[in-house]
């Protein structure tokens, strides 16, 4: 699986958390003498490095008297559970996870700082102090949002997001969703919100979003109509399932990184259509992961938005009932063979699928 991950690592890149990164020298032959720069036997050119490995090697772990809750990350995909995942933790009276903090956006700016040596940071120790104050942003920003919640041991964010690893205490829920689902479900999303910063992204869906909003009415079942327009069109559907499956083959190689202890941090990952259909087995898991007794959580269903699907299927909700195999009900014949050759490898890196052979049956 390496191989077939790592043609994607790296291009995974967006507001879901693109990597941000710093400089390191890399040699290269120069330019022949009269073309271009003066000619020398070698120059150095800065490439860049995933932040993270910043926060690796020169950050550091709380201090062992820091009493502030400990901070925890719910990351995925847009549209995988992240908000189902976080209500089931806040079940729990000694967790809080409520929000979205997007520090990817914060993370994504560091290298500017650190990237050339005459810049401050590049060098000891301006360059662990930098780490160790991004960290504790982090922490404190978190520790804030606990007063909300007085008494909780564990605070979290539930940015949906790229696995970055930040904070070397952490523990990080990741949760995965069939791409075909989350196609279906990032489609009606984008027309209900009329979002278009993801519908006009690139080129080829501008005219095709445009014309889908002008179909949108007061009925809440327009959305639909106009989302399975959408997923007649090549290039819709394409970008979608590629988006999904550059997201979740990075997240799965970063997950063999930090198992292989090459990233600080604790993991555990679920599928969504595991959580749906053993949802008590698996928030007890989660509860433990996180260092908390399952026993004192209260029941699923307490708040509304923790039942799987939730209990209503309003279209227009940001909280859509989150119906298992959606997609069936959607995809034409054709979609299934454009969502197949775009992000085919990821279905099957996750289990969804044996084979390319789906795309096939009637």
């Amino acid at each position: 699986m390496n191989g077939l991950i790592g043609k994607f690592l790296g291009r995974a890149a967006g507001g879901d958390g693109s990597a941000g990164v710093a400089a390191v020298p890399v040699e290269a032959a120069s330019a022949p003498d009269g073309v271009g720069a003066p000619s020398r036997e070698k120059r150095r050119i800065w490439g860049r490095v995933p932040f993270e490995d910043v926060l690796r090697d020169f950050g550091s772990f709380p201090a062992d008297t820091d009493t502030r809750p400990r901070a925890f990350f719910v990351v995925g995909h847009p549209r995988s559970g992240t908000n189902w995942m976080s209500n089931l933790v806040n079940l729990h009276p000694d967790a809080y996870c409520t929000g979205e903090a997007h520090f990817q956006v914060a993370l994504n700016a560091m290298p500017e700082m650190v990237s050339e040596p005459h810049q401050t940071a590049f060098k000891e120790p301006a360059k662990s102090a930098l780490a160790r104050s991004f960290q504790e942003m982090m922490r404190s920003t978190l520790a804030a949002t606990a007063v909300r919640k007085p008494g909780v041991k564990r605070v979290g964010d539930h940015t949906p997001r790229l696995l970055r690893p930040m904070l070397p205490e952490s523990e990080h829920l990741v949760i995965f969703r069939d791409g075909r689902d989350v196609v279906m479900s990032m489609t009606v999303h984008t027309l209900n919100n009329q979002s278009k910063r993801a519908g006009h992204a690139v080129p080829e869906t501008r005219e095709i979003f445009d014309r889908a909003l002008a179909m949108l009415t007061t009925d809440d079942s327009s959305l639909y109509v106009a989302a399975r327009w959408l997923l007649t069109h090549e290039a819709w559907v394409r970008r979608f399932a590629g988006n999904w499956q550059r997201h979740v083959l990075t997240d799965l190689e970063t997950i063999e990184r930090m198992k292989a202890g090459e990233y600080p941090g604790k993991v555990m990952s679920v599928r969504y259509e595991d959580l749906h259909a053993r949802t008590e087995e698996l928030r007890r898991e989660m509860y433990v992961y996180l260092g908390l007794d399952p026993e004192r959580a209260a029941p699923i269903g307490t708040d509304p938005r923790t039942v799987p699907g939730y209990t209503e299927n309003k279209t227009s909700s940001h909280y859509r009932k989150g119906k298992v195999g959606d997609w069936r009900s959607h995809f034409t014949p054709q979609a299934m063979r454009w969502f197949e050759e775009a992000a085919g490898e990821g279905l099957r890196a996750l289990g969804y699928e044996r084979d390319g052979s789906w795309a096939d049956r009637p």
